[in-house]
């Protein structure tokens, strides 16, 4: 604080406050006071005010009654050498301007002392400054003001008033639309949104409407200048929209780095800002020109990105392609976090809210409490979520990963598309281009039968390659010094390693992680196989091929990574793992290894059909060894305990009754010991089945 105080007699006589309430104001902490060295009458310490701790307009009075003047030796002949009042203003330039008019009114206050000095000063018509009237004339001349207003500082001077110009309380305000409240409103409803020149051509339309003359309706540069001092935040939101207002305008909050690393992950979806030509995705024609999009995991303390999958289109598949790679190598986290849209909630399905995962009030049964379908993958690694706020994309730093990669490694391509076709680089508007008519010319030439394809000769790069440079791109960046909050200029792989979390799980197995992670469908086993995308599955070994045999014409689960079909897994319903299979391989035509092919797959039919064959003449001969007969076999033996029928009670149609009757009396009897003839030779039958 400054050594700048004055008595309170003194405060009192220069500002007129009454006693009273000065010292409320002191209680009440707006001004600052204390007990001074100096005893009053009555013994008591008499207390002093810091002059600085009062309003601007007042400091004035209360240096002037002090008498705080420094001395400052003047040089020019035109001024004289007294001192300059040191003056506490708002800014810099009020300084400025109150310390010129304090010089000013010094050489009137002093001409007197120092005349002799004067006398040497010429005014514009040649005549010496001899008296006060003409150094005023030469004050004003100099200072590029009137007499009058310099005989204003001075009165102000003497007493002891501001001699700075005071702001204007109406200063950035539109006198005239405070007067029209209606037009304020109309011109900031159409300026806002469509601009000045919309809102003064409003105005001018609506006069009558709002009860103003024509000729008193405000000028263009009034419209504008009114509109132009309404608040930053407002202008965004009208013109630019909501997004654009949280972006720049909305107050957040951050959390803090006190997570260990590979604890929790961070994960969303991101378009590259460059083009290239597919040469990849089976979905899309090959050539054809692309964005791809980046699914990357990030690690929240260490930005240190885990796992990443590029697509067509960022989806649940592409996630679980980034799962499997992160806990494939560093195991699972604990918490995983993302946005709301439906292929993160598709993942995060019946998995445990992280805000219960440390509280100990989780239910046993958490994952039926939510749903009673399929679990999605986090729940199966048992990784806890938790959704960010939505359409707040501050709430999760991946973004900021996100907006390095788009400036560090997409622009590095002579490709690069910018964030909106207004900056597009124009080579890639050209390239744009060049590859378009290449696509033409090699669909023509296809289409002739020439099967010629010119699109090795587009400047687009192909896909393949830029995943392979994001990779080299992507090791540069974990290795790069980090100027983030909570990594003291480590890199992202020097924090990954040092701050690991100490209970880290370690990764499962390949086989029970290919189990937790991979999509699932039900499928129908037809000619020991499965088909997947219009792909068929065969057994990986005869054991696999002998176990889809067994459950052929069943309905079982098939869980596979769409984006790694080099084999899926077969498991029943109940989700136990029945076999891998492999995807069929298509034989050439006449070849020896065709003929070997199909020689050992009519083997392996022989074997299975041999291997069912013995199988159920065990069972059988199981069973009749312990007394079991077949239906068959138990009416025979209730026939042969039965007596023989006299008449069998068959009804024959009456036009042929006669011959019938004629021949049932030429046929021999049956007998006895035909029926058990007959009973023998069925028996004999089903054991030859």
């Amino acid at each position: 604080m400054s050594d700048l105080w004055l008595i309170e007699a003194d405060v009192l006589a220069a500002i007129s406050f009454s006693e009273r309430h000065l010292r409320r104001l002191a209680r009440e902490g707006k001004v600052i006071s204390r007990a001074s060295a100096t005893k009053a009458a009555n013994g008591r310490f008499v207390r002093e005010y810091c002059i600085e701790s009062f309003p601007t307009d007042l400091r004035e009075r209360l240096l002037a009654v002090r008498g705080a003047i420094t001395l400052l030796p003047q040089n020019s002949a035109t001024a004289a050498e007294q001192p300059l009042l040191k003056i506490a203003c708002v800014d810099e330039e009020e300084e400025a301007q109150a310390a010129r008019r304090e010089a000013a009114c010094l050489a009137i206050a002093n001409f007197e002392q120092h005349k002799a000095q004067w006398a040497t000063v010429r005014l514009a018509d040649g005549e010496p400054v001899t008296s006060i009237s003409r150094l005023v004339e030469h004050l004003a001349a100099k200072y590029s003001s009137s007499p009058a207003t310099i005989w204003r500082w001075h009165s102000r001077f003497k007493k002891g008033e501001r001699l700075a110009d005071r702001t204007r309380e109406d200063k950035g305000r539109s006198r005239w639309f405070a007067r029209h409240g209606d037009a304020a409103a109309a011109a900031a409803y159409i300026g806002l949104k469509w601009g000045a020149r919309e809102a003064h051509r409003s105005l001018l339309s609506h006069h009558e409407l709002l009860g103003i003359a024509k000729e008193e309706m405000p000028s263009y540069e009034t419209v504008r200048s009114f509109l132009n001092s309404a608040p930053p935040a407002m202008s965004i939101l009208v013109r630019d929209g909501e997004r654009r207002y949280r972006d720049l305008i909305s107050p957040y909050v951050r959390r803090g780095y006190n997570e260990y690393a590979n604890q929790i992950w961070v994960s969303d979806h991101m378009i590259h800002d460059l083009f290239a030509q597919n040469d990849v995705f089976d979905d899309i024609p090959r050539g054809q020109r692309i964005r791809m999009r980046l699914t990357a995991l990030l690690d929240f303390r260490a930005r240190y990105v885990v796992g990443y999958s590029f697509a067509e289109e960022g989806s649940s598949i592409s996630i679980t392609t980034c799962l499997r790679q992160a806990i494939a190598s560093y195991g699972a986290c604990e918490e995983f976090y993302c946005d709301n849209g439906k292929d993160y909630k598709s993942v995060a399905k019946a998995a445990l809210p992280a805000y219960l995962r440390d509280s100990g009030k989780a239910p046993q049964d958490w994952w039926q409490q939510e749903l009673d379908t399929q679990a999605g993958v986090l729940a199966r690694c048992g990784i806890s979520i938790r959704h960010c706020i939505v359409r707040h994309p501050q709430s999760k730093h991946v973004e900021r990963f996100f907006r390095t990669v788009h400036k560090q490694f997409d622009a590095l391509f002579p490709t690069y598309s910018g964030s909106n076709p207004d900056r597009r680089p124009e080579f890639t508007s050209k390239a744009i281009a060049e590859h378009s008519r290449l696509e033409r010319e090699s669909a023509r030439l296809i289409q002739m039968g020439k099967g010629i394809n010119g699109l090795h000769q587009s400047l687009l790069p192909p896909a393949t390659l830029v995943m392979k440079l994001f990779r080299a791109w992507l090791d540069e960046y974990h290795n790069t010094p980090h100027g983030g909050q909570g990594m003291d200029g480590r890199t992202p792989a020097q924090v990954f390693e040092q701050e690991r979390n100490p209970l880290q799980r370690p990764a499962p197995a390949d086989n029970v992680l290919a189990l937790m992670l991979c999509s699932r469908e039900q499928r129908m086993v037809r000619e020991c196989s499965v088909t997947v995308g219009k792909r068929r599955f065969i057994g990986a070994d005869f054991t696999a091929v002998k176990r889809l045999h067994d459950v052929s014409n069943c309905e079982v689960m098939v869980a596979y990574d769409p984006l790694d079909l080099d084999r899926v897994a077969v498991l029943d319903l109940d989700g136990n793992l029945i076999c891998w299979a492999k995807p069929e391989e298509f034989l050439p035509q006449n070849t020896t290894q065709a003929a070997n092919a199909i020689a050992e797959s009519m083997q392996q039919r022989r074997r299975l059909e041999r291997n069912t064959r013995d199988a159920y003449v065990a069972m059988r001969d199981a069973a009749r060894a312990s007394g079991v007969v077949t239906g068959v076999e138990r009416l025979v033996n209730k026939v042969l305990a039965l007596p023989p029928a006299s008449e069998v009670p068959a009804v024959q149609r009456s036009s042929m009754a006669r011959a019938a009757k004629a021949a049932a009396a030429a046929a021999p009897k049956v007998s006895q010991k035909y029926v058990g003839d007959v009973a023998e030779e069925i028996a004999g039958l089903m054991e030859g089945d």
